[in-house]
């Protein structure tokens, strides 16, 4: 299961009217589960990552990225034009263009890559003749913490202080400098939190470091509140039916919740290449 959730925990039990702490932990397994599980039906990640991927040129012009493969920014680009995949040949920003050229205007991913007709470079189309280090994801929104890192930290502490833990959440994604890391417990002022996730590395941090906040599509955050509320109750009805013989039972359905399955339509790819 991933480090990663697009609703956070504090959030989720403000729909139960829930300040106890017995369900805690059963509510991060629910909220991260349905948010893999969204990922899944819509063929595309809401999160943002680092990753390398490689990829086959149909056309020396432009290289289209398959479904799913959403782009946020390029950090290398590399081709092996020569077919031993050393990837020897680096591209400027000059010899390239991410294209639909409005993405970031419409805060939507990009998902092909044109050659400049200024440049000097063509994609080979040899076989994974190109080598692609770049975020990924749907979109990336962060919004600033007003609280910062209250301590230096080194690569290893996964208990992180800051001047004021009541601007997080349980469950919260957070970005300092350029590491990402998973909040899983806040006492009082210290964020107990999971390194270096999503393709970043744990590095270290002076005091005062800015802290930004992941944030999500609104329709996909209310798409995983009401499937793991859903799911969350299903603890009351192991056999999928719920109800008691004086108010009628109700039949649990296995599938997305239609609610669920409308927000997430505009998003959703009809297939992965």
């Amino acid at each position: 299961m991933g480090n990663y959730a697009y609703l956070s925990r504090d959030n989720f039990k403000l729909r139960f009217a829930d300040t106890a702490t017995t369900d805690d932990t059963l509510y991060r397994i629910v909220l991260e589960a349905v948010s893999e599980l969204l990922d899944e039906d819509v063929h595309r990640s809401f999160r943002s990552y680092l990753a390398t991927r490689y990829y086959t040129a149909k056309y020396g012009g432009h290289l289209d990225l398959p479904d799913g493969n959403d782009l946020i920014s390029v950090t290398t680009l590399k081709t092996d034009p020569d077919d031993d995949q050393d990837y020897d040949d680096t591209w400027a920003t000059t010899d390239y263009q991410l294209e639909p050229i409005n993405a970031q205007v419409d805060r939507r991913p990009y998902y092909r890559i044109r050659t400049k007709s200024q440049g000097v470079r063509t994609f080979p189309t040899s076989n994974w003749g190109v080598e692609l280090v770049g975020k990924w994801g749907f979109w990336e929104d962060l919004e600033t913490s007003p609280s910062t890192t209250a301590e230096v930290l080194d690569t290893t502490e996964t208990g992180v202080d800051v001047t004021a833990g009541t601007d997080f959440d349980v469950l919260d994604t957070i970005l300092v400098d350029s590491e990402q890391m998973y909040v899983t417990a806040i006492a009082t002022n210290t964020l107990t939190v999971v390194r270096g996730v999503n393709g970043t590395t744990a590095a270290t941090h002076v005091t005062a470091s800015v802290i930004q906040r992941y944030k999500y599509p609104g329709p996909v955050v209310e798409a995983c509140g009401i499937q793991a509320a859903r799911y969350f109750m299903r603890k009351n009805a192991p056999f999928g039916v719920l109800g008691s013989a004086d108010v009628g039972f109700v039949r649990l359905q296995s599938k997305l919740d239609p609610d669920v399955m409308a927000l997430l339509d505009p998003y959703r790819l009809v297939a992965v290449a």
